[in-house]
């Protein structure tokens, strides 16, 4: 605790590093100049609502001067209610530092949107547009391909019917190709907003040169463990499948029970593995560490708050798919119009979607980023106080 005069002193320790996202609290800091401060007067205290002492719970009043008897014939006045104080959390950004709750993180998605929309949208619809493009060229050169091999499959089957199959289900496996783009751009973007919220938390405008210098290295760490993790869930599928299809060689019923059942402990696993990664791309982000001891920590920093980030998780998800399905449906029927094609792939189809790719994917992918950076936040200052650390960073500029 200082002084009001001991405020206006010059700052001896300017020349101490100034503290970044992955480090810890310092133990024992001390204010400027190094000397401890004198207690204070007894009754008062920087930052202590008056009503309750240091040493005293919240919400606990002190007893003031106590009234005199009450005369005969008269009821006692009634006690004033009792107020409860709460320290007032240090907000230089765009949430307040301390534990957030759910809807605390959403509303700051939101705000970081509104406190730097050059990165939060500019950088964001580049990226997505360059991304779209690309997968939408190579949608449209690979459907013909994949349209022709699904035909010849149902053909040599002699399924009735192959022309009008193949032609609805090719141009959705031709997207396959262009998954390894959409990853990779998608996480780059990731990284770049995950940035940028960091920042809007201690109430900083960074510019979109500002994202990028000096983070190829952790941006490569994130689209890394982004391909790792669709690595996991492909083997993962492809033993359910295949244990399936062993099974349907003998019993077709067992088959068919497997399928359902496994099916479903497959998603249940996703969702699990899906949540205990959400805050590793932000840990490789703003951590700076060695790759997987930063993804054994992100998945550490899960356990104590696994529940409150599924129901994170699933609230995201559930709100991407909307918004996405909102403006992606009114596009694709658009095309449908303009275009004739039912198969949306003709050239032109594939360029109107694309618009609605762009819209749709530019709104979730800052959502979901803005949010499931404030949850690693969140995380830390609930499990090793960041918040103390963060408002000191604040205070520093």
């Amino acid at each position: 605790m200082t002084t009001p005069s001991e405020q206006d002193q010059p700052d001896s320790g300017a020349d101490r590093p100034e503290p970044r996202y992955g480090q810890y609290a310092p133990a024992g800091w001390q204010p400027p100049g190094g000397s401890t401060p004198p207690p204070a007067p007894p009754g008062q205290g920087w930052g202590a609502a008056p009503g309750w002492g240091a040493d005293q719970p919240l919400g606990y009043r002190q007893p003031g001067a106590q009234p005199g008897p009450t005369p005969p014939g008269q009821h006692p006045p009634t006690a004033p209610p009792v107020q409860q104080f709460r320290p007032m959390a240090a907000q230089p950004g765009i949430v307040p530092l301390r534990p957030l709750s759910v809807w605390e993180i959403i509303d700051g998605a939101f705000r970081a949107v509104r406190h730097n929309p050059k990165v939060m949208f500019g950088v964001t619809v580049v990226g997505v547009a360059i991304s779209v493009l690309i997968s939408a060229v190579i949608t449209w050169y690979t459907s013909p391909f994949t349209t022709d091999l699904i035909r010849d499959v149902y053909s040599d089957l002699g399924t009735a019917g192959a022309d009008d199959i193949a032609s609805l289900i090719g141009p959705v496996y031709a997207t396959v190709f262009s998954l390894p783009v959409s990853l990779v751009f998608t996480q780059i973007i990731t990284g770049v907003l995950i940035r940028s919220v960091s920042q809007s938390v201690l109430g900083r405008v960074v510019s979109p040169g500002e994202v990028f210098r000096g983070q190829g290295g952790r941006l490569a760490r994130v689209v890394g463990f982004a391909a790792l993790t669709v690595l996991v869930a492909v083997l993962g599928g492809a033993a359910l499948i295949g244990l399936v299809v062993l099974v349907g060689q003998s019993s077709a019923a067992g088959a068919v029970l497997l399928g359902l059942l496994g099916g479903l402990l497959f998603l249940a696993a996703a969702l699990w593995f899906g949540v205990r990664t959400l805050l590793v791309p932000a840990g490789l982000m703003l951590e700076g560490g060695a790759f997987w001891a930063t993804v054994v920590r992100g998945w550490r920093l899960t356990r104590g708050g696994f529940w409150r980030l599924t129901g994170l998780y699933v609230l995201v998800t559930i709100a991407s798919m909307i918004v996405a399905g909102i403006i992606a449906t009114p596009v694709q029927l658009i095309a449908m119009l303009i275009t004739q094609d039912q198969t949306l792939t003709g050239f032109t189809a594939v360029a109107i979607t694309s618009v609605g790719d762009v819209i749709a994917t530019t709104l979730t992918t800052v959502f979901a980023a803005g949010a499931y950076a404030l949850a690693y936040i969140d995380a830390r200052m609930r499990t090793e106080g960041l918040d103390v650390e963060l408002a000191r960073a604040a205070a520093q500029g």
